[in-house]
C-alpha cells in the first residue's frame, strides 16, 4: 500500500518524505529496483519530465531540478544550468570553475596538438559544461576538468585521442538532453502560469466581470493580461497566492470595465454591431476613456 501511494507523489514530495525519517531514505535514498521505480512513476506524474541525463540519479535529478540551492553552498540559487548540470551562484563560480582549460590539459598530460580533435580546437574548448562568469571568461567546473585530465592520464597516449573523442561525443549529446530539459521547463512553466490564471479569472467572474473577461482582446487588453508576469510561478494552493495578485486583478478589470463602456457607447452612437466595430479598430490601439472620436456618420 505504501508503494503504491509513493508512486502516486511528485518528486518534490519524495524529497521531503526522505527528509523526515530513516524508514523513507531506506525506501527512497537507494539503488534498489523498487526504490528506482518509485522515483521513475513520480517522474511521469510530472507533465513527462525528462530522465535523468547519464550518470545523474532519479534522487539527484529530482534534487537539482526542484531544490533552488547551490550545488557548492547555501546560498539560493533559482535556476539550473543545465550544461555544467548543478546550480551554481557567482561566489561559487569564481572558486569551484577554471578558465583557459585547453591550454592547461595539454600541459599537465604532455599532449601534442594531433592528440586534440579538430572539433575541440575549432571551438578552443575541452569538451566540458561551460559558464560564463562576470569577467567573461570560458569557464568548466575544476571537478570535470579534473575527472577528464585523469581519464587522459590513465589511457595509453596511443589511446588518448580516442578518450577525448569520445568525451567529446558525450558532450554533444549532453548538449541536446540540455536543451530538451530547457523546452520541458518552458513547457512546465506555461502550464504553470494557465493553470493559475484560470484560477484568477474564475474569482474576477464571481465578481462580475465576466463580460469584462470575454472581451480582452477586443478591449486592446489581451497581451498585457497574457503577459502578466505575476501569474508565473509554480502554484500548489492557488487561493494563498491570490492576496499577491488581487490589487493587480482587480484593476485590470476595472480597467477592462471602463474600456468596454466606452466601446458600447461608441457602437450605439455610430449604429454598428460588435463585428463591425471590431474590424474598424483592427489594427489601432483601443481609445481611452478620454478620447474625443467623431461618428463615422458624420464623417
Amino acid at each position: 500500500m505504501l508503494l503504491e501511494i509513493l508512486k502516486q507523489c511528485m518528486p518534490l514530495d519524495l524529497i521531503y518524505m526522505a527528509r523526515t525519517s530513516k524508514k523513507f531514505r531506506a525506501i527512497l535514498l537507494t539503488s534498489s529496483v523498487t526504490a528506482r521505480g518509485i522515483w521513475v512513476s513520480a517522474r511521469a506524474n510530472l507533465n513527462d519530465m525528462p530522465a535523468p541525463f547519464p550518470g545523474i540519479s532519479e534522487p539527484a535529478w529530482a534534487y537539482l531540478n526542484f531544490i533552488n540551492q547551490c550545488h557548492f553552498c547555501p546560498k539560493a540559487v533559482m535556476t539550473v544550468n543545465p550544461i555544467l548540470k548543478c546550480r551554481i551562484c557567482p561566489v561559487c563560480i569564481e572558486t569551484h570553475t577554471l578558465h583557459g582549460c585547453l591550454c592547461m590539459l595539454i600541459r599537465t598530460c604532455n599532449l601534442d596538438f594531433e592528440d586534440i580533435p579538430a572539433s575541440m580546437l575549432e571551438r578552443c574548448c575541452l569538451g566540458l559544461a561551460e559558464v560564463q562568469n562576470k569577467d567573461h571568461h570560458i569557464r568548466v567546473l575544476k571537478s570535470d576538468f579534473e575527472a577528464l585530465k585523469g581519464k587522459v592520464l590513465d589511457a595509453h597516449p596511443e589511446n588518448r585521442r580516442a578518450v577525448l573523442e569520445n568525451h567529446y561525443a558525450e558532450f554533444l549529446l549532453n548538449l541536446e538532453l540540455s536543451s530538451n530539459l530547457k523546452r520541458w521547463k518552458g513547457v512546465s512553466k506555461m502550464k504553470n502560469t494557465v493553470v493559475f490564471r484560470d484560477f484568477v479569472v474564475k474569482k474576477l467572474k464571481a465578481m462580475g466581470y465576466a463580460e469584462e473577461l470575454k472581451e480582452l482582446v477586443n478591449l486592446g487588453l489581451g497581451d498585457k493580461w497574457y503577459g502578466a508576469v505575476c501569474f508565473a510561478g509554480k502554484t500548489s494552493v492557488p487561493e494563498k497566492r491570490w492576496t499577491d495578485v488581487e490589487t493587480f486583478a482587480i484593476a485590470f478589470a476595472e480597467d477592462a470595465r471602463r474600456r468596454l463602456r466606452l466601446r458600447n457607447r461608441l457602437m450605439e452612437d455610430w449604429g454598428v454591431d460588435s463585428a463591425t466595430f471590431n474590424m474598424m479598430a483592427f489594427g489601432n490601439a483601443f481609445p481611452s476613456a478620454t478620447s474625443s472620436l467623431a461618428s463615422p456618420k458624420s464623417a
